[in-house]
């Protein structure tokens, strides 16, 4: 296969390069797993802090916190970028290095790819991922018009705070 052909330098820039690219590499928990699927345990409902009133007399409220088992698969993007043999040449006398000119487009294709499988379960995701995470918010009916609240209803903040809500209701902070 041609991947021995890529330097575990190369790799590691590349897979560096696409994490700082990528939100959802950048924002979501990452589990390192040795096998092409395994299974879990993941949080899935955080727990909430509510404010003590009177504060000499009020009692706490209880909250609770939630795991569920996931079964995470490994699939494989790849991105190929053709070289015109007059590059070829360039970088076979050394006027040229080829990888420091391909590796950020390599990175953001990956990062892009990635970003539209974990968000919208789009970019043509593999069958084993889930539904992206906009898809499943609007399917579980946690979606929210932007523009539903006029300026004197608190705008576009208000909307911000009702889309909240929504996820709050569900169980998450």
């Amino acid at each position: 296969k041609g991947t021995a052909l890529i330097k575990r330098e190369d790799y590691d820039e590349i897979m560096k390069a696409a994490t700082e690219v990528s939100a959802a590499m950048r924002l979501l928990r990452r589990i390192p797993i040795s096998t092409n699927q395994t299974r879990v345990p993941v949080l899935a409902a955080l727990p909430f802090a509510y404010w003590v009133s009177p504060t000499d007399t009020g009692l706490a409220e209880t909250s609770s916190m939630e795991w569920k088992n996931v079964t995470l698969n490994v699939e494989e993007a790849a991105v190929i970028i053709p070289m015109p043999k007059a590059v070829a040449s360039d970088v076979a006398n050394g006027s040229f290095n080829l990888t420091e000119e391909v590796r950020p487009g390599m990175a953001e294709a990956l990062a892009r790819l990635i970003d539209q499988a974990v968000f919208f379960g789009t970019g043509s995701k593999p069958s084993t991922f889930p539904d992206g995470i906009a898809p499943m918010a609007i399917e579980a009916g946690n979606s929210y018009v932007r523009g539903s609240n006029n300026k004197a209803a608190g705008g576009i903040a208000e909307d911000l705070n009702q889309t909240l809500a929504l996820c709050e209701a569900s169980g998450y902070a």
